[in-house]
């Protein structure tokens, strides 16, 4: 078989790609009576146990202020983020934009002189701003779903990743996250569980952070959504 044929092949496997059926006979743990309560403990301390900071706000308004001031902490004046209608913070680009922080692309040309060109450019964003389909309370992972208007590189490029996530939608284990999305590699050009910053070790196990992707992961845990 040839190069072409394989990768047709592929592609054509690609698209009906779907997740199996997750059968949950029990749960890894036991969020007790208050299990919005239980999957926001968990969720936040497995977070923390692999490196990643997670800053549970009670609202709308809290997480915009949460937001700002990781953006003063960091010095952000360049940034990537996902379009608005991703993310569970109303007008946040116009609103970033309004207070002088300036958005690049998340896509990049296909022509190799001005995809390296772009590439240059965006390597100055400080900060990528993401949604997320979901969290997992057992890993302290989230679910990223890219696609139009959702840009990989905001998860990827920037040293700093930014997860906004409501607390609704966080589930105990992979397997009820699955049985909730049981298309989500359909709808999505790119589906990834995110656990920590990127991390790498050499022969020795000395592990290092940041090396093939952000250094920090930051997650605003989104109590509730009603102000604005």
């Amino acid at each position: 078989m040839d190069r072409e044929s394989f990768l047709a092949q592929v592609r054509r496997q690609v698209g009906r790609a779907v997740l199996p059926e997750a059968a949950v006979e029990r749960e890894a743990f036991d969020p007790g009576p208050a299990a919005g309560e239980g999957l926001v403990a968990r969720f936040a301390a497995e977070l923390e146990a692999v490196s990643g900071r997670c800053h549970v706000v009670d609202g709308i308004d809290s997480a915009w202020e949460t937001l700002l001031a990781l953006c003063e902490e960091i010095a952000v004046r360049e940034y990537l983020a996902w379009d608005d209608p991703f993310l569970p913070l109303p007008d946040l680009n116009r609103r970033l934009h309004e207070r002088g922080f300036n958005r690049g692309e998340n896509e990049l040309p296909v022509d190799e002189a001005a995809r390296q060109a772009a590439q240059e450019q965006l390597a100055g964003a400080q900060i990528g701003i993401t949604g997320a389909l979901g969290g997992l309370a057992e890993t302290g992972s989230v679910a990223l779903h890219c696609g139009p208007g959702r840009g990989r590189l905001a998860s990827l490029l920037p040293p700093v990743h930014v997860a906004l996530l409501r607390a609704d939608q966080l589930f105990p284990t992979m397997a009820h996250f699955i049985q909730a999305h049981p298309a989500a590699l359909q709808e999505a050009s790119s589906f990834v569980f995110i656990t920590g910053p990127s991390r790498t070790a050499d022969i020795e196990q000395t592990l290092t952070l940041g090396v093939h992707g952000p250094k920090n992961l930051h997650v605003i845990l989104i109590q509730q959504t009603g102000e604005g």
